[in-house]
């Protein structure tokens, strides 16, 4: 196995950089331990509602692709999910593992699993992540300081047309996040642009819920410091939703869950 300082692949920097080392073989499998830096995000979505450790899966398998197609300097991006389900409590994960399943175009699937302390599953994912060769910017030595507030990402906001609620969402012009997601390309991660959806959903229900499953993630455009979204949801039966995020006629993100009802 090799191993690997992850800092030294990504781009990604503190305090969105969740994984230091990884361990990788040369058939696309990889590992590493799982260390939420959560004491930072005191502001972010409770673990019963959070896709972080989601994250962390998309930071494995960028470092995988990266290095199996010799491709260090490219961009990449975490593309979406097809599926993501908790089989435990998100509080027990302690590793993670990926493995690369298969290439069409610049788009990659894998399959994650997530591991507690015990080494019994806690979750499993299947998802998809996107290298390109546009040139991207080397990251600075310094961290950038206009991004220095410990403040939620996203403000949301109400309003209310012929056609019923509209629900806003403004991402922060100064979050700490941006600082390490990108350095020199401030860019909202997609796992806290899902979690704003799911913040959105939580906003309307009458009572407290969880995330068991996610059945669909897509991510179409970026959304920058300062921009300003749309979120439209759909709730179907059996704790089902569908949820849209959209800037005028472009559609940003899309996603399906299954939520429950906090035990």
């Amino acid at each position: 196995m090799l191993q690997v300082d992850t800092h030294t692949i990504l781009r990604h920097r503190s305090p969105f950089l969740f994984l230091e080392h990884a361990e990788l073989d040369e058939n696309g499998f990889a590992s590493a331990i799982v260390e939420l830096p959560l004491e930072q995000f005191s502001w972010a979505a409770p673990l019963e509602l959070s896709l972080l450790h989601v994250e962390c899966a998309a930071q494995l398998i960028s470092v995988v692709m990266r290095l199996r197609l010799k491709r260090e300097r490219s961009r990449g991006v975490f593309a979406g999910l097809r599926s993501f389900e908790w089989l435990s409590t998100p509080q027990d994960v302690r590793r993670v593992t990926v493995q690369y399943s298969k290439t069409s175009s610049n788009f990659h699937e894998f399959e994650g699993t997530f591991y507690n302390k015990e080494e019994a599953p806690c979750a499993h994912l299947s998802g998809t992540t996107h290298l390109s060769d546009d040139l991207i910017l080397d990251s600075p030595n310094e961290q950038d300081n206009s991004f220095s507030v410990a403040s939620p990402i996203f403000q949301l906001q109400e309003d209310r047309n012929e056609e019923g609620e509209i629900i806003s969402a403004q991402a922060s012009r100064d979050c700490e996040v941006y600082r390490g997601h990108f350095p020199g390309e401030p860019i909202t991660p997609g796992v806290l642009i899902a979690e704003m959806m799911l913040a959105v959903i939580q906003k309307q229900s009458e009572i407290p819920l969880c995330l068991k499953r996610v059945e669909a993630l897509s991510f179409n455009a970026p959304i920058k410091p300062g921009d300003v979204v749309t979120v439209n949801t759909k709730s179907l039966e059996d704790y089902r939703f569908r949820v849209s995020v959209v800037s005028g006629r472009k559609r940003i993100a899309k996603a399906g869950f299954k939520l429950q009802p906090v035990a």
